[in-house]
């Protein structure tokens, strides 16, 4: 027999400890963030580069930060190398890669402490990154950067 008086009693004794106030009047709205999917980072990453294999935690994203800028994308055989402009305040990089035209968050990740990205051993394909800061070890992000763009059949490119 299904016990339908617990969620009652737990309604009254949530009640009852709060004196029946609440810490939200009924017709004030609650005020939404912006959260993004990232890897808990620290400032001291012992290598380059570390892929993301989880994105347990959330960071607020505030558009005030600034945006990885002077962006660079080179190729050599089967390898891509992104350059960008340091960002004194920023803790880490994240990196977003996808394979195809469109790249956002959901993309593969990668985190790093430099200002520089080499992605080794890729298909001769069109692959797409974007480059976003990380601050406060985590905690805030900057918005994503353009888009970079190589096809390792082609020519590079850089769009806005």
């Amino acid at each position: 027999m299904k016990n339908t008086k617990l969620p009652l009693i737990f309604t009254v004794m949530l009640l009852t400890a709060c004196d029946g106030e609440s810490q939200i009047e009924p017709n004030e709205e609650i005020p939404q963030e912006t959260v993004s999917p990232v890897e808990g980072v620290t400032p001291a990453i012992t290598s380059d580069t570390t892929e993301a294999s989880e994105r347990g935690e959330y960071a607020v994203i505030d558009p005030g930060m600034t945006v990885p800028g002077s962006l660079k994308i080179t190729k050599k055989g089967s390898d891509i190398k992104l350059n960008w402009g340091y960002i004194p305040q920023a803790t880490a990089y994240n990196v977003y890669y996808n394979e195809g035209e469109d790249v956002n968050q959901s993309g593969v990740l990668f985190t790093t402490s430099q200002t520089r990205f080499t992605h080794q051993g890729l298909s001769e394909s069109l692959h797409s990154y974007k480059v976003q800061a990380v601050y406060q070890n985590g905690q805030v992000l900057s918005n994503l950067s353009a888009k970079l763009q190589a096809d390792l059949a082609k020519q590079v490119k850089l769009e806005d």
